[in-house]
């Protein structure tokens, strides 16, 4: 049997574990010259019970402010879940134009 490798212990440690937060963190963004998603109606946005685009989005895209909600689009991760959860398929969403938007540095 071979003897191991001497130092190999220090290359055969785990990862560090990271929470969302510490993921997302690492996330940049490079804002584009106009946004790429926004709300269509707010009319129908206040029919809206649930409002599941405010709980699906990690990034905390969307806010509500007293009746209306709110997108801060320079934030997206673009990952497109707020369009496939509205009920109401009331938000529009594309990906930025090129060389702007989401850059991933983690993973």
């Amino acid at each position: 049997m071979s003897e191991p490798i001497p130092g190999i212990e220090n290359y055969l440690k785990p990862l560090p574990r990271l929470n969302l937060s510490d993921k997302l963190f690492k996330v940049g963004f490079k804002r584009g010259p106009e946004a790429h998603m926004k709300i269509i109606s707010q009319d129908v946005c206040h029919k809206c019970v649930d409002k599941p685009c405010l709980y699906v989005c990690p990034f905390n895209v969307f806010n509500l402010e007293e009746k209306d909600t709110i997108i801060n689009w320079d934030s997206c991760g673009e990952m497109g879940g707020c369009r496939v959860v509205c009920p109401f398929q009331n938000i529009f969403w594309t990906y930025p134009a090129g060389g702007h938007g989401v850059s991933y540095k983690y993973g």
